[in-house]
């Protein structure tokens, strides 16, 4: 046995758990919740038996739960307008987080540290909540005494600012704990980022007699840009698959009762390809403005 033989076998036994592992517990799964989509599903003693009804579990969805479409655009609409805020304010973080200052380090943490708290005992509690809805309550009453307070609205009101960017900075000072929550890994990204920028690209615009501010948009920013896509698909996915996420939890609620097992596989898998298209499209208009490096 040649050694490109034996090399190309010892690869196969290396990758054959993953292999195993891949086919049996999510390729089957996949398929078998697509077959689902297309059948009315009912317990039995000895299992569960199908009865197929083709699309008639996509048309309830679409066209009879009243709850569905409202929750689906609704949290899609919230995730493309929180985006912008999340990596605007992981960008300006990561600068600042970048500069060196004394007690630097506490500073990093502290940024990150909402990230290893929301992975155990908060997850929990915005879980529970979601129930209770107290938390909900609370902010949506902060909303109608006005969050964004009276002297600062009045203030973007006398210099005339359009109605809709007044609405989404208030929609941004509302969500200022989810948006905060929700930049720890966007800042780490970008500011390994802004660490791999070779200092001698400043050193060389200080002598050519650059300000700061050109400085920014002509180095640190291009040289960036390639870790865009990267957050946007850590940002989108992590907002599509939050535990407070409406759709996720109208699935739920519909696996055991309501629409019942097949239409609430029939939601989700509505909800991904969607989710797969906003995605796609993100990715492609933002690609156009990257510049990588030669």
């Amino acid at each position: 046995m040649s050694i490109k033989r034996r090399r190309a076998i010892a690869g196969l036994v290396f990758i054959s758990p993953f292999v195993i592992g891949f086919l049996l517990f999510c390729l089957y799964p996949l398929v078998q919740s697509i077959v689902f989509t297309f059948n009315q599903l009912r317990v039995t003693s000895n299992g569960y038996e199908l009865e197929f009804i083709r699309w008639e579990n996509y048309r309830r969805a679409l066209l009879v739960d009243t709850a569905f479409m409202p929750t689906f655009t609704g949290t899609i609409a919230q995730t493309l307008t929180e985006l912008p805020l999340i990596l605007v304010f992981s960008f300006l973080a990561a600068a600042l987080l970048n500069q060196k200052f004394r007690g630097r380090a506490m500073a990093r943490m502290i940024f990150f540290l909402p990230v290893i708290i929301t992975s155990g005992v908060l997850t929990r509690l915005e879980e529970v909540d979601y129930a209770t809805g107290l938390v909900d309550q609370t902010l949506q009453e902060m909303r109608q005494m006005g969050t964004l307070g009276i002297a600062a609205r009045q203030f973007m009101m006398a210099m005339r600012l359009p109605q809709d960017l007044l609405n989404y900075v208030a929609f941004a000072v509302d969500r200022i704990p989810q948006i905060v929550s929700a930049s720890g890994i966007p800042i780490l990204i970008f500011l390994a980022g802004l660490q791999s920028i070779p200092q001698s690209y400043y050193e060389a615009s200080d002598i050519e007699g650059a300000t700061s501010w050109e400085s920014f948009w002509k180095i640190t920013f291009p040289l960036i840009t390639p870790l865009l896509p990267t957050n946007i698909v850590y940002v989108m996915i992590d907002s599509f698959t939050a535990p407070t996420n409406g759709v996720i939890r109208l699935v739920e609620a519909n696996m055991w009762s309501g629409a019942g097992f097949g239409g609430s596989l029939a939601m989700a898998w509505m909800y991904f390809a969607a989710v797969a298209l906003v995605l796609a499209l993100s990715l492609k208009l933002v690609s156009k403005h990257v510049f990588y490096q030669q």
